[in-house]
């Protein structure tokens, strides 16, 4: 007769290939750099920087989807989708005194997970247009669309 195995040997065997799947590419195979989506990444995200300086709400509307989920600095609560991300930044970029003067990316680190996803951390100093300054450490989520990032 033969025995079933232990039902936590089971739950191991799940929970180790589970692992496994959720491991950063870079880990998985060892080889792969993928400099030219990082640096394509990189560049989206300086974009957004640049439209913050220039007050340009089309071009920062458009550097965002639809269906964008997040925090921005002080949000108690998610921001659910691009109308909800313009109205929390749209007050800055009407502002012509308020708001971002420059930024400067100063740590910079991305995680792919698959071919589509990647995980993007990194450090901005901030200098603002009334003075003062901070910085700005933020995670994002990536996936490419339509062959974009």
């Amino acid at each position: 007769m033969r025995r079933k195995p232990p039902l936590f040997l089971l739950c191991s065997l799940v929970s180790l290939n589970l692992t496994a799947l959720a491991q950063p590419e870079a880990a998985r195979d060892g080889t792969s750099d993928r400099a030219d989506d990082r640096a394509a990444i990189r560049a989206h995200i300086e974009s957004i920087f640049d439209a913050f300086v220039a007050k340009d709400a089309p071009k920062l509307r458009a550097t965002h989807s639809d269906d964008w989920r997040g925090f921005l600095e002080g949000s108690r609560v998610p921001i659910r989708g691009l109308e909800e991300y313009m109205r929390a930044v749209g007050g800055g970029l009407k502002d012509p005194t308020a708001g971002m003067s420059s930024w400067k990316i100063t740590d910079f680190d991305t995680q792919f997970h698959g071919p589509d996803e990647a995980v993007v951390s990194f450090n901005a100093d901030i200098e603002m247009r009334r003075g003062g300054s901070s910085t700005l450490r933020i995670l994002d989520v990536y996936e490419r669309r339509a062959g974009a990032w």
